[in-house]
């Protein structure tokens, strides 16, 4: 969650107060996805997190959590 606080300026970006957006999630390439509250957007932020990253936020290790981010995509870098 600190992350997204830093992206979205803790909540005060433009895209943070127009689409209850923190952190430019959900973008496609284009645009980014709009929300009717904040609600909305912590509904959505769960459950992708608990579906997509579910592997990840259950490794045992900072190296396992690292491996599974990669291999879905998340980052590209280096993990050695």
């Amino acid at each position: 969650m600190s992350q997204l606080a830093f992206e979205s300026t803790y909540g005060t970006s433009p895209l943070a107060l127009r689409a209850h957006n923190y952190g430019g999630y959900g973008y496609n390439g284009k645009d980014y996805n709009v929300y009717k509250d904040d609600a909305a957007f912590i509904d959505a932020y769960l459950n992708d997190m608990a579906g997509k990253y579910k592997k990840a936020l259950n490794a045992d290790t900072v190296a396992d959590y690292a491996k599974e981010l990669k291999r879905i995509g998340y980052f590209e870098a280096p993990l050695d």
